[in-house]
């Protein structure tokens, strides 16, 4: 019985462990396709920015807090929708909705993974008419401190971090 019980234990882990990361799974699925953009920043940047620029709160929460910001995006190919493909594949019992918005044909849904009562990664996903992506930041996050990262970068969906009510 109990080796029944670990083969079991076994064979269902790597699927356990391909649903636990959604983002690595379509990153590794679609990066080097035409049209798909892959970003992975990962915490020796934000360290170094840290150290090379004169100190502010938001540098120091990064360097201090974030691990990992990875982005996948899909601009040419319509046929490629990462919404409802990560709205399907996450666990809404461990990812819990924070916010939704819905701006004429733009959805953005904005999901927190929370462990512990500490958040260990943000998702926000996008999809409208000309672009499907996905954004996941993991590290200790504070909503609060976060909020200004939405202003420092670029990239279509994060500004709606500045829009979360933290109470």
């Amino acid at each position: 019985m109990k080796k029944l019980l670990f083969i079991c234990l076994i064979a269902l882990f790597p699927a356990f462990l391909n649903a636990q990361d959604v983002v690595s799974e379509l990153i590794n699925k679609y990066k080097g396709n035409d049209g798909i953009t892959t970003i992975e920043i990962n915490k020796n940047l934000f360290n170094l920015i840290s150290i090379n620029k004169s100190k502010d709160d938001e540098d120091d929460f990064l360097a201090n807090n974030i691990n990992k910001i990875r982005i996948i995006t899909s601009e040419e190919n319509k046929d490629i929708n990462f919404y409802d493909y990560i709205m399907k594949s996450v666990d809404h019992s461990i990812y819990k909705e924070l916010m939704l918005v819905k701006d004429g044909d733009e959805d953005v849904k904005i999901l927190a993974k929370d462990k512990g009562g500490k958040i260990s990664e943000l998702l926000i996903v996008t999809n409208d008419a000309d672009e499907s992506a996905v954004i996941s930041i993991l590290g200790d996050i504070n909503l609060k401190k976060i909020k200004g990262l939405g202003n420092s970068i670029n990239i279509d969906g994060i500004e709606y971090l500045n829009e979360i009510d933290e109470d």
